[in-house]
C-alpha cells in the first residue's frame, strides 16, 4: 500500500490549472510544464523574444484573433494570452477581460500571467487586484493573481482571506503570495498544510516556487516528497533538486530506476530542463546504462544542454518510424541552438531539419518544430512558419502556436 494509500479520504483537487490538451507526462518538455522551468513563460512557450505592447503582429494577428474563439481553452488561452501582451491598448485591450472572465481557469490563468508581463501598467494591475479579489475563481486562480498584484493593505487582506477559507490542500498558492509580499508569518502556516502532501495537482504553482526561490518551505515540500499525489512526484523532485535537495535527488534516482517505463521517462522529462550538476549527473547515468527509449531521451536533453550527443539528436530527428524521436529531437535541438556555444554541426543542419518538422505530418513535430523556432529564431524560416499557420488543414493548435511563432521571430527581429 502506498502513502497515498494510507492517507485519510478527502476531496479531490480540482485540477485548476492543468492544461487542458495536456499530453502524457513523457512529452513534459515539449510542453514546457517542468517545474524546473524558471520564470513564467506563456503557456506553450519556452520562448526566449519578449512579446510586449505595440509589436506589429503583422499576419498572425488574424489566426490568433479566430484562435481565441476556440472551443480548445488550451488553443483559446494561448492565443489570448499572446493578445493581451501585445496589444497597445491598456490591459490588453479587450482581451484582457475577454480572458479574465473566460470560464476556464486555465485560459484564467494565462490572462494572469499575460497581465503580469505587462509591468507596472495602471490597468493591467487594476484587473491582477480584482482577479485576486473574484471569490468564484477559487484560490487557485485568485492567489495566482495575488502573487502577481502589486502590494498594498487591500491586498493583503485579499490574500488573508482566500487563505483563511482555503481547504488545506489549496493553502499552497495563497501561502505563497503572502511570502512574496512580506508576510513571513504565513510560512508556518503554509508549511503545515504542505509538509502533509497537501500539494494543489497543479504545475503551474510549483513554477511559482520555482521562480520565488521559495527555499523557507524547503523542509516542507521534502517531507511532502513520499506524500504527495504521482502525477506531482517528479515535478516536485525536480524542483527540489534545483535547490539543491539530497531526498529529492534520492527520490529522483529511484524513479530512474523504477519497473514503470513512464515513471523512468517522466523522471528524465523532468530532469532535463533542470540546471545544475546534480541533473545533469542522472541523466548522463541514464544515458550511458538505460536501455531503449529511456537512454535516447536522456541523450536528447543533454544535447539540448550543448553537451555533445549532437549525432544521436540528428539520428532521432531523421526516425522515421518514430514521430515521438522525432518531436524530442526538434525540442532538444531548440535548447542546444540557443546554448552559449551551440554545436556547429546541428546549426548547419538546423533549417533543413525545423523545415522537415514543420511539414512532418503528425501535430507533435510540427508543434515541436514550432517551440524551437521559438527558442532559437531562424528567420530564414519565416516563410515557412507562415505557410503552416495559413494551412486549413491544419490543427487548430497548430496554426495558433505558429501564429505565436511569428509573433516571436518579430520580436527577435527587433
Amino acid at each position: 500500500m502506498s502513502c497515498a494509500d494510507r492517507r485519510p479520504p478527502r476531496a479531490a483537487a480540482p485540477r485548476a490549472a492543468a492544461p487542458p490538451t495536456a499530453a502524457p507526462l513523457a512529452l513534459a518538455l515539449l510542453l514546457g510544464l517542468s517545474a524546473c522551468a524558471r520564470g513564467r513563460a506563456l503557456s506553450g512557450g519556452l520562448a526566449t523574444a519578449e512579446l510586449r505592447p505595440g509589436l506589429d503582429p503583422g499576419p498572425a494577428q488574424a489566426a490568433l484573433v479566430e484562435a481565441s474563439a476556440d472551443t480548445d481553452p488550451g488553443v483559446r488561452g494561448l492565443a489570448l494570452a499572446a493578445l493581451i501582451r501585445i496589444d497597445p491598448a491598456p490591459g490588453g485591450g479587450a482581451f484582457g477581460p475577454r480572458a479574465a472572465f473566460d470560464p476556464s481557469p486555465w485560459v484564467q490563468r494565462q490572462a494572469i500571467e499575460a497581465l503580469a508581463a505587462r509591468g507596472a501598467e495602471p490597468e493591467s494591475q487594476r484587473m491582477l487586484l480584482g482577479m485576486a479579489g473574484r471569490p468564484e475563481l477559487g484560490p487557485y486562480v485568485a492567489c495566482a493573481a495575488a502573487l502577481r498584484a502589486p502590494g498594498s493593505d487591500a491586498l493583503n487582506a485579499l490574500i488573508d482571506a482566500n487563505l483563511s477559507k482555503a481547504p488545506v490542500w489549496a493553502k499552497g498558492p495563497c501561502g505563497l503570495a503572502a511570502l512574496h509580499h512580506g508576510r513571513p508569518e504565513a510560512a508556518a502556516t503554509t508549511a503545515a498544510a504542505l509538509q502533509q502532501g497537501e500539494l494543489p495537482l497543479e504545475l503551474g504553482f510549483l513554477r511559482d516556487l520555482a521562480a520565488e526561490d521559495a527555499r523557507v518551505l524547503q523542509p516542507a515540500l521534502e517531507a511532502a516528497l513520499p506524500l504527495v499525489e504521482p502525477e506531482i512526484s517528479a515535478p516536485l523532485a525536480a524542483l527540489l533538486l534545483g535547490w539543491g535537495s539530497k531526498p529529492a535527488e534520492a527520490a529522483l534516482r529511484a524513479m530512474l530506476d523504477d519497473s514503470d517505463r513512464m515513471v523512468r521517462i517522466g523522471a528524465i522529462d523532468e530532469l532535463g530542463p533542470c540546471p545544475g550538476p546534480e541533473a545533469t549527473a542522472l541523466l548522463q547515468r541514464t544515458a550511458e546504462g538505460a536501455p531503449g527509449p529511456e537512454r535516447s531521451f536522456a541523450e536528447l536533453h543533454l544535447a539540448a544542454r550543448g553537451l555533445g550527443h549532437s549525432a544521436a539528436l540528428l539520428e532521432a530527428a531523421a526516425d522515421p518510424e518514430d514521430r515521438e524521436r522525432r518531436a524530442r529531437a526538434l525540442a532538444a535541438l531548440g535548447g542546444a541552438l540557443a546554448a552559449p556555444e551551440p554545436d556547429r554541426r546541428l546549426q548547419r543542419a538546423a533549417p533543413a531539419l525545423l523545415t522537415a518538422g514543420l511539414q512532418d505530418e503528425d501535430d507533435r513535430v510540427q508543434l515541436a518544430a514550432l517551440r524551437a523556432l521559438r527558442r532559437a529564431a531562424q528567420p530564414a524560416l519565416r516563410a515557412a512558419v507562415t505557410a503552416r499557420m495559413s494551412e486549413e488543414d491544419s490543427a487548430g493548435r497548430v496554426r495558433a502556436e505558429a501564429a505565436l511563432t511569428l509573433l516571436h521571430l518579430e520580436a527577435a527581429a527587433r
